[in-house]
């Protein structure tokens, strides 16, 4: 009994760090969707096929492949329909799992970046404060503490006390 219960705690052991490296897998494919259009189609392609299953967290990535595929577009009406598919994604993932950083980052991330007339700018008080409150949370590991945190001491979006309430943040 107790070899399968090792077994099984082993086994859970590996699947816990192999989403861990999925995870930053996603984060890395993210920032190299921004910089280039062959890159988001990679990662569109990749994140396509990614079911409900597999948590809310490759289900936001999901939702941001599509963002990353609106940005590139050429055609106004492409792009309209990849932005409506990815913000309806998004914030219903964001509803099913709204204490999960790793979503809550991108999305402040997606509505400071995108144009005002779009009229997506809803959530960024609220997901600054998030990001804010629980940037040092133990779910945030180094990688993902250095990517917030940056983004926030760049953001327009905060104030000059915020960014020195940031940078105190050690």
């Amino acid at each position: 009994m107790i070899y399968k219960v090792t077994l099984l705690f082993i086994l859970m052991m590996i699947s816990f760090q192999s989403k861990a490296q999925e995870i930053k897998k996603f984060r890395l494919m993210f920032f190299n969707a921004s910089q280039n259009l062959s890159d988001a189609n990679i990662f569109y392609s990749y994140m396509k096929n990614v079911s409900v299953c597999e948590g809310t967290t490759s289900l936001g990535y999901k939702a941001l492949s599509e963002f990353m595929k609106c940005y590139h577009s050429f055609n106004p009406l492409t792009k309209l329909e990849y932005y409506n598919k990815a913000k309806t994604h998004l914030d219903q993932v964001i509803q099913e799992d709204p204490v999960n950083i790793e979503l809550r980052y991108p999305r402040f991330s997606v509505q400071v970046s995108i144009p005002s007339i779009l009229g997506y700018k809803q959530n960024i008080e609220s997901d600054k404060k998030f990001l804010m409150d629980n940037l040092m949370s133990a779910e945030t590991d180094e990688m993902l503490y250095d990517m917030i945190r940056s983004f926030l001491l760049e953001s327009s979006y905060c104030s000059d006390d915020e960014k020195e309430k940031i940078r105190q943040l050690i």
